[in-house]
């Protein structure tokens, strides 16, 4: 409900944009002015700078399955990919002046916005530049810091989704069905991973229980479509 709970860490990172977290359920967060990723242990411990090279100032950064850290270079004019221990592998997006805001199509495609060509971009999984999503110059857009796709039903009519839980714990891999009663038209959940992939279903008609051990670490989001036509959503992380 928004009601402040404590401080997640003792450590504070000026200017921090961006947010990840890998499959050990470690956070990082980038600093645009210090320059620097930095690391925090999933129980909010500073665990120092993760990267603090070969960044002129960072801002949304993420993580790809196999583990590689990507960050958005907002002054550098690149995204910037840095292996599991931090060490700099290179350049992953060139030409891209002061890129801020980063989302994800379900086929892998990146979107990301650029102020300095004042567009918002696509490339693909690889990091090849596809097409522009906003052209430079068109939509009245400035300098464009976030980016957000909105799942839209097959008839364009825009989808309502409505936050619920209807699973607990949030973090593990063992799950019990929590509210039944928002449910109680429904049948089936749907999985989905942070790329929006379909995983699977959870047909809790005849369980109350999702044993999710066979799946790898990560967000994963469940969804059902309502009696009123919404779509009831909640996020989860299985941890191992």
């Amino acid at each position: 409900n928004g009601t402040f709970v404590d401080d997640f860490t003792a450590v504070g990172v000026p200017n921090s944009i961006g947010l990840a977290w890998d499959d050990a359920g470690n956070l990082y967060v980038s600093s645009y002015n210090g320059k620097y990723v930095r690391k925090f242990s999933s129980t909010g411990a500073d665990l120092g700078n993760f990267v603090s090279t070969n960044l002129a100032g960072p801002t949304n950064i993420w993580f790809s399955e196999n583990g590689e850290l990507f960050v958005v270079d907002y002054n550098g004019g690149a995204v910037k990919r840095f292996d599991s221990q931090g060490n700099y592998l290179g350049i992953f997006i060139s030409g891209l002046p002061q890129g801020e805001g980063v989302d994800f199509f379900p086929n892998g495609n990146i979107i990301i916005g650029s102020g300095g060509l004042h567009s918002v971009r696509i490339y693909d999984a690889s990091g090849a530049f596809l097409n522009n999503l906003a052209p430079p110059g068109e939509l009245g857009l400035q300098t464009p810091n976030a980016v957000v796709l909105r799942p839209v039903s097959p008839s364009g009519t825009r989808e309502v989704y409505k936050a619920f839980t209807f699973v607990t714990p949030s973090v593990g891999v063992q799950f019990q069905i929590a509210n039944t009663n928002v449910l109680q038209d429904v049948s089936l959940l749907a999985i989905h991973d942070s790329t929006g992939t379909l995983i699977s279903y959870i047909n809790f008609s005849n369980t109350t229980s999702w044993d999710a051990s066979n799946l790898p670490n990560g967000i994963y989001y469940l969804t059902a479509k309502l009696k009123d036509g919404a779509i009831a959503r909640q996020s989860v992380v299985i941890q191992h």
